[in-house]
């Protein structure tokens, strides 16, 4: 783009035509936000944000934005099942590029995340721009694996553990809440919903009570 100008100067009398300056206003094009990545982290793999007290199970939601003409930006995101359904908004006043998502509010399963940025705050509402991008899929799971199919066999005992929404990862056993010992699943690798464990027993002396612990990949037990 640009311009040229063309000034033609005159005058009558003897008096020479004088130019001391001139000034040429304009107003540039309002171009869309942009969104770069979209994270969805769980607390292993994020710390908290310094000052703050996130929720008891939660995922931390953050992301990247900018603005071509230096708008400053507003961000709302959303939530709906991976298997589709209506957006829920969750929140349409955010400043800050993050967010903690409380995971005990919804059910445990599959999601997506859509996030706008508008720049409405710098601009008319016939001026203002918004872009969106729509997350990876991700899990939300706030519910510990459940035992099943619990039975004494010979000298051990076998039993069963599902989780809804995440694989299960480790089951440890104990008598009387003391020393915790792992197990591995039958097919040696907690990598399923689905784990199925069979464990043979020496039971220290006078030990009364035996203890089993599960737990998810996304550290419910």
């Amino acid at each position: 783009r640009f311009l040229q100008v063309k000034i033609v100067l005159s005058a009558t009398g003897a008096a020479a035509p004088l130019l001391s300056g001139y000034r040429i206003y304009y107003l540039t094009d309002n171009l869309k936000p942009e969104i770069g990545a979209l994270r969805v982290q769980r607390p292993d793999e994020r710390k908290p944000v310094a000052d703050t007290t996130p929720p008891r199970k939660y995922l931390h939601v953050s992301w990247d934005a900018a603005d071509a003409n230096g708008d400053r930006l507003n961000y709302a995101l959303s939530l709906r099942p991976l298997k589709g359904g209506e957006w829920l908004p969750l929140r349409s006043d955010l400043r800050e590029k993050w967010l903690y998502l409380d995971c005990e509010l919804f059910a445990d399963g599959q999601y997506q995340l859509q996030l706008q940025a508008d720049d409405a705050l710098d601009n008319p509402p016939s001026w203002a721009r918004t872009a969106s991008r729509v997350s990876a899929p991700f899990i939300i799971d706030s519910t510990a694996p459940q035992l099943a199919e619990f039975a004494a066999e010979g000298n051990g005992v076998r039993f069963r553990a599902e989780d809804q929404a995440s694989a299960v990862v480790l089951a440890q056993y104990s008598f009387d809440g003391k020393n915790w010992v792992p197990v591995f699943p039958v097919d040696q690798v907690g990598d399923s919903r689905v784990e199925s464990y069979r464990v043979e027993l020496k039971n220290p002396k006078n030990s009364r009570t035996l203890l089993l612990r599960l737990r998810d990949e996304l550290g419910n037990d």
